[in-house]
């Protein structure tokens, strides 16, 4: 059985690591996905008959925080028949195995990554530039991202990053929030399956009970604003983050 898994971001922005080049712009704050948005694309995807689970994470937290996760259930099936068909286009891809950091370009081991846009262009990591692929060499892709337009208004002209896990197993990206965007659509694609981890957090700690959503291969996922964590860095207000891989990602 294989133990890979690759997560495809659709977002208002898109980065290939942490600290390099962001493509997209960021919406302004209130913009991103609201309660209401994600119970009209729950009402519409369940008349198609996904299932789909609208989450509360504010449970996790002493107040009603308004951060919530809809999870539909296959959506990537319902929209390509087929997920694997998918994963297989997205491996065929060379994903940027390095990045810009600690002032030097070093080895990616926890997970390799791509963004795309409407050009390719090659990477140059010495500059903080990632790879970017064109959405001509990914049709079934740019079919998903086309679906998810047409899913809510607030799903248009959204970027895509690519996070491949190449061994669930030893892979994964610890406790976080996006700093970088403020919509969040997801989808998991691939042989493995690989929860997300939500904790809040207050004043640098963890608060609250954690909790966890399974996701499998097939399943796509959508955050409330708030949710995404954009606000995650401010240390006065409780902020939402995310995990997901194996142990040493997601133990705190």
């Amino acid at each position: 059985m294989s133990n890979e898994l690759i997560t495809l971001t659709f977002g208002d922005m898109a980065e290939n690591h942490k600290g390099m080049e962001q493509i997209g712009q960021l919406v302004p704050v209130g913009q991103g996905f609201q309660l209401e948005d994600l119970q009209t694309i729950e009402t519409f995807m369940t008349e198609l008959e996904c299932p789909c689970e609208l989450i509360d994470l504010s449970q996790g937290a002493e107040t009603d925080l308004g951060a919530y996760l809809l999870v539909i259930r296959g959506a990537v099936n319902y929209f390509l028949n087929d997920q694997l068909t998918l994963f297989e286009e997205q491996k065929r891809l060379v994903y940027d195995k390095h990045a810009f950091m600690y002032g030097r370009v070093v080895n990616k081991h926890a997970r390799w990554n791509l963004c795309f846009d409407e050009e390719s262009r090659e990477p140059d990591y010495e500059n903080k530039m990632g790879r970017i692929v064109g959405y001509d060499e990914v049709p079934l892709m740019k079919l998903l991202l086309d679906q998810i337009a047409a899913l809510h208004p607030k799903g248009e002209n959204l970027k895509v990053e690519s996070n491949y896990y190449y061994d669930t197993r030893k892979c994964g990206i610890g406790f976080h929030g996006d700093s970088e965007r403020r919509k969040v659509v997801g989808v998991r694609i691939g042989h493995s399956s690989m929860p997300m981890h939500y904790q809040w957090f207050y004043k640098g700690d963890a608060i609250g009970e954690r909790i966890v959503v399974p996701l499998h291969p097939g399943d796509m996922y959508i955050m409330s604003e708030k949710a995404v964590g954009t606000d995650w860095k401010m240390r006065n207000i409780p902020t939402l983050r995310h995990a997901t891989g194996c142990d040493k990602f997601t133990t705190i």
